[in-house]
């Protein structure tokens, strides 16, 4: 047997040859040295007081046991659906507080299930709304690092009119009362935020953080949605990527001010190049909307 073998068997750990172990350590200095200093370890705990256990301890343990017997053998209870479904609609309420008016949980998901659900993500699939291409003073800025180390995003749209869902049609004026869904496409998660911007002024209708791939942005456990209503006129809707520093309120403030800029914020590749010079990555797509 080796050195390390004779060392394992004496401290325990694998069992060995009492002829053998006997053997080495006599001709085995380094072994009878090893076993020398366990036999004193010994020694050194034998002399050692015994500690009473505390009174109580036993009793205190056993019940301890008997109350995780006990709950072991409760069946398990799934929560009312009732139940489940108040806290969902007062989460949403409470999430949409202190969003514009315009911003819904999407009905449709609750009200026809999953069937609904798939033609929602077929619609969506449809239509696949690509970044801008940016401006020559764009590119120059990404490559001096804006954006760096933030996630790639782009942007899918579809509309739910009169019962139906269909794709975004950039050649189709929409109505009061016609629903947007939107769905985001990010190649790393990240923080994201919808921005609503119109020849006046640029809005925040949501934030919130989204795992990499796809994913509908949500308000609750519901689909958001933009329900346009009377008096709205065509509009962008930009979703970007901010750099940790700056917030998206912020840059709305920034883009509703550039509403006095001579070029204002006509298109959304003009949206795209303002969010740009703060460092941030946008996508956005324009709605236009039935006087």
């Amino acid at each position: 047997m080796s050195c390390v073998d004779i060392q394992a068997t004496l401290d325990g750990a694998v069992d060995g040859s009492l002829v053998d172990l006997a053997e080495h350590i006599v001709g085995c200095t380094d072994c009878r040295a090893h076993a020398d200093a366990l036999e004193a370890v010994d020694t050194l705990a034998a002399g050692l007081p015994e500690l009473p256990l505390p009174a109580g301890l036993a009793d205190e343990t056993l019940g301890l046991l008997e109350v995780e017997w006990a709950a072991a053998d409760l069946p398990e209870l799934e929560p009312p659906t009732e139940l489940i479904d108040t806290t969902l609609a007062a989460m949403d309420e409470e999430l949409a507080e202190e969003l514009p008016s315009n911003v819904v949980a999407g009905p449709w998901m609750r009200r026809w299930g999953a069937s609904i659900a798939a033609l929602a993500a077929a619609a969506l699939a449809l239509v696949f709304v690509l970044p801008p291409s940016p401006s020559p003073a764009d590119r120059e800025f990404v490559q001096k690092g804006v954006g760096e180390g933030l996630a790639d995003i782009s942007l899918k749209v579809a509309v739910e009119q009169d019962g139906g869902l269909s794709r975004l049609s950039r050649a189709e004026s929409y109505s009061s009362g016609d629903t947007l869904y939107f769905r985001a496409n990010l190649d790393r998660p990240g923080q994201v935020s919808l921005l609503r911007v119109d020849a006046t002024s640029a809005t925040v209708v949501h934030e919130g953080s989204l795992p990499a791939g796809e994913d509908d942005l949500r308000l609750g456990s519901a689909p958001l949605a933009w329900r346009i209503e009377d008096g709205e006129g065509d509009a962008i809707f930009a979703l970007v990527v901010l750099p940790s520093e700056l917030a998206a309120h912020d840059l709305a403030r920034h883009l509703t001010a550039a509403t006095l800029d001579p070029e204002g914020l006509a298109n959304e590749d003009r949206v795209c190049q303002l969010v740009s010079e703060f460092g941030a990555r946008c996508t956005a797509v324009s709605v236009g909307v039935s006087p």
